[in-house]
C-alpha cells in the first residue's frame, strides 16, 4: 500500500514538473533576462555598463599596463623572439606575454647585460636586445 502511495507522489512530481518546464514562463528565451534597456538619465558615452570599477589603485595600474602591452604585441613578441635566441627559452608562450616567465627572463637578461632592471623591455633592454 505504501508503496502504491510513493509511487503516486512521484508521478505527480513528474508531471508537475513537466507541466512547468513547458509552460510559457520557462521557455522565454534566456537571452531576454538580460536585456538592458536604455535610461533616458543615463549618458551611454560615459562609463560603459560593463565598465569595472578596479579595488585598489595597484589593480587599476595593472589594468593599465596590460592595455598597454596588448597595443605593443609584435614588438614584444618580436623582443621574445630575441630573447629566446639569447638563451633564455623559459620564456612560456610567445602569445601569452604577461606571464611571468617572461618578466623572470627579463629580469635575469637585464642583470646579465648590466642593465637597469626593470622586468620590462624599456628602451635599453630592447636597443641591448636589436629589437
Amino acid at each position: 500500500m505504501m508503496i502504491k502511495y510513493m509511487n503516486l507522489t512521484t508521478l505527480i512530481c513528474v508531471l508537475t514538473l513537466t507541466v512547468l518546464f513547458l509552460s510559457p514562463v520557462f521557455t522565454i528565451k534566456k537571452n531576454q533576462l538580460f536585456v538592458l534597456k536604455n535610461d533616458l538619465g543615463r549618458n551611454e558615452g560615459s562609463t560603459p555598463r560593463t565598465f569595472v570599477l578596479p579595488a585598489t589603485p595597484a589593480v587599476a595600474r595593472e589594468q593599465e599596463r596590460k592595455k598597454g602591452l596588448l597595443l605593443r604585441k609584435e614588438e614584444i613578441q618580436n623582443c621574445m623572439v630575441k630573447l629566446y635566441d639569447k638563451g633564455f627559452r623559459n620564456l612560456g608562450s610567445f602569445d601569452d606575454f604577461f606571464s611571468f616567465k617572461i618578466t623572470q627572463s627579463i629580469i635575469e637578461y637585464q642583470t646579465k647585460e648590466n642593465i637597469i632592471v626593470s622586468g620590462e623591455f624599456d628602451k635599453q633592454t630592447k636597443l641591448k636586445l636589436g629589437c
